[in-house]
């Protein structure tokens, strides 16, 4: 149907790094959860690719989408979480 655009993916990374903020519990400035959503979509988008079978529709309103930006917006946040944990020691 529609694929989604460069200010879709803002959007996207917006709300997913929002929830995943919430789901690590984590706080960050607004605009690295930005930029950590964008790139959790993106992985997302990607481990979808590789689990999913055939050609997957990613539109806006895709709840794959959603479920796969998220958890991939989760996972960069752990890493960056790690991350950060190891730079105070």
């Amino acid at each position: 149907m529609f694929e989604l655009g460069f200010l879709s993916w803002i959007i996207v990374g917006i709300i997913v790094g929002l929830i995943a903020s919430a789901i690590m519990k984590q706080s960050y400035p607004w605009w690295l959860t930005l930029v950590l959503g964008i790139l959790g979509a993106a992985l997302g988008g990607f481990l979808a690719g590789l689990l999913l079978p055939g050609d997957a529709n990613w539109g806006f309103w895709n709840p794959f989408m959603w479920i796969f930006s998220t958890i991939g917006a989760v996972i960069v946040m752990a890493l960056v979480g790690a991350a950060g944990k190891r730079q105070k020691r």
